[in-house]
């Protein structure tokens, strides 16, 4: 109204100065262009000042005029790498808590930058000679992509690629002329700046024929889906995997598995008949699908070339998948799982193979169910094993995840303690180890107890799972004598050799130290007042 006068409450703030600097993580360089976006909130919660700022070059940022509240800083920069461009975040939150108040933050922003290495290598061909100007594919993979790169050899057969993304790459090569041939293997980049070298011999390529046949294994399956699987490499990795639908259910599932682990596609003609050409894989596993929800069928073999054949009868099968895992639990790909099923009716087992992906994942899609298998993950690049018995009890079993073995059995404590004394004379020996043993290799000529004079006999027992060696004397240990165990050439369940271990102890002195001379002697008389007595005893005394 007219004339009328309103009372407006103002709340007045105190205010203060943010800055900061935003530093690339590992290197500490000044990040220049960064986006920086700040939030002061009051007491109450409502957001008082919303800012933006980026940063200069010196990687510096300025907010004045921010008043005493709670405030939250976000960075964000994009960073253009030869693989592509790569984003990186971070965020902060601080408090102003007077006026005239300065607050200097430092932002840490990592950068997850992709690491590049250098392959190369020969290409020979079977008589061992140079193959010259060979064409090669370098492939790498990560959990979403197969990244290929191309080269040429030159004319003495060598080759070479630079800005290799790190990991596990496959390299395949091809003669210019001469006939299909070809040769594949595969290496591993472990660090930034990393050369490896990856020889390939190439040889003439195998086929995969066969036939599939319906459940009641004479009519052929016409017109069937099939995948092929190849160990260490099927020569298909360049063939782009069908598109996959977009959900939860076990064809999508199945469909998505396969894509991801760079497989050969095809299909039976109308006599249920099939081939898969330039096949370079010494282990394969063909895998049909059936018109009927969870029925397939697959066979397994050795690849020698020229052909192998296989038969296929679809049935219903159950799919076993699981994800490999090194030390530090990092999936790991290029794992070669081998599944052995058991025949039926007394039939001879067979093999199915599969390898992991990027993301370490392997999977079996026609698996019989109603089975007690074996599994075995072997690291064709390393010393990684690791074995599970799977009970294939329902439509799909998920191992989980599965750490390989690296690394040898070690010695991780032992009783008596090495160096102990007073050590009591019916004492057990017990050494307990980092993994299981193979208790074949726990046997008297690699677990020793001796003393100075003779070997200690006894009995050897496992305990504990296997990973704990127990020693139990049949006689009393000698008296006060230094005894040495010795433990060499036990394996773990894999087989891996320990390193040699010895460990010593002494055994209790329940004998008073003897007399062995006296200065002056016992009954001496005339004996000068300055002479010093001395007593030597027959061993160290406290």
């Amino acid at each position: 109204l007219a004339g009328r006068e309103i009372d407006i409450p103002v709340v007045q703030y105190g205010i203060g100065l943010v800055r900061g600097t935003v530093l690339e993580g590992g290197s500490l360089v000044p990040v220049i262009g960064a986006r920086t976006d700040l939030t002061a909130r009051v007491p109450s919660g409502r957001a008082a000042v919303q800012l933006t700022s980026f940063t200069d070059v010196d990687g510096r940022f300025y907010f004045p005029g921010i008043p005493v509240s709670t405030f939250s800083i976000d960075v964000q920069k994009s960073f253009e790498t030869p693989s592509g461009r790569v984003y990186a975040n971070a965020r902060l939150d601080e408090q102003l808590t007077r006026e005239g108040q300065l607050i200097d933050l430092p932002v840490i922003l990592t950068v997850r930058r992709p690491q590049f290495g250098r392959v190369e290598g020969t290409v020979f061909n079977e008589s061992g000679a140079p193959s010259p100007f060979a064409r090669v594919s370098l492939f790498t993979e990560t959990s979403s992509f197969v990244r290929a790169r191309e080269a040429t050899a030159d004319a003495d057969g060598r080759y070479a690629i630079d800005q290799v993304l790190v990991g596990r790459v496959s390299v395949s090569a091809e003669p210019q002329v001469g006939g299909f041939a070809r040769g594949t293997a595969i290496g591993e980049l472990a660090f930034e700046g990393d050369t490896i070298r990856i020889d390939l011999v190439v040889r003439a390529t195998s086929s995969v024929t066969g036939q599939v046949f319906q459940s009641d294994g004479v009519t052929p399956a016409a017109f069937v889906p099939l995948f092929l699987e190849g160990q260490p490499t099927s020569g298909c990795e360049a063939i782009t995997p069908p598109a996959c639908p977009v959900s939860d259910d076990e064809a999508a599932v199945v469909c998505q598995g396969r894509a991801r682990r760079r497989g050969c596609y095809g299909a039976t003609d109308g006599a249920g008949r099939f081939t898969f050409s330039n096949i370079t894989a010494q282990t394969f596993s063909v895998t049909a699908d059936g018109p009927i929800t969870g029925q397939r069928a697959i066979a397994s073999g050795t690849l020698v070339p020229p052909t192998a054949s296989v038969r296929l009868v679809l049935s219903p099968v159950a799919r076993v998948t699981g994800r490999a895992l090194v030390a530090g639990a990092i999936p790991k790909s290029g794992i070669v799982a081998d599944l052995l099923v058991a025949g039926p009716n007394g039939a001879p087992a067979t093999h199915m193979f599969a390898a992991t992906d990027a993301d370490g994942v392997f999977a079996f899609d026609a698996v019989p169910p109603g089975g007690l298998e074996l599994l075995t993950l072997t690291d064709p690049l390393g010393d990684g094993v690791a074995t599970r018995s799977v009970a294939v009890t329902a439509s799909t079993v998920d191992l989980g995840d599965i750490v390989l073995d690296e690394s040898a059995p070690l010695v991780t404590s032992t009783s008596p303690l090495s160096g102990a004394t007073g050590v009591a004379f019916d004492s057990v020996v017990r050494v307990t180890f980092s993994e299981a043993l193979a208790r074949s290799t726990v046997v008297p000529a690699n677990v020793v107890l001796a003393s100075p004079t003779s070997q200690v006999t006894g009995v050897l027992s496992v305990e504990a799972g296997d990973t704990t060696v127990v020693f139990t004397p049949l006689q009393p240990l000698l008296e006060h004598t230094r005894h040495a165990l010795s433990v060499r050439n036990v394996t773990d369940r894999y087989g891996k050799v320990m390193p040699p271990f010895t460990m010593t102890f002494t055994s209790r002195d329940v004998t008073p130290p003897a007399i062995l001379q006296l200065t002056p002697s016992a009954g001496a008389s005339g004996v000068p007042v300055t002479t010093t007595v001395r007593v030597q005893f027959a061993e160290p005394i406290d």
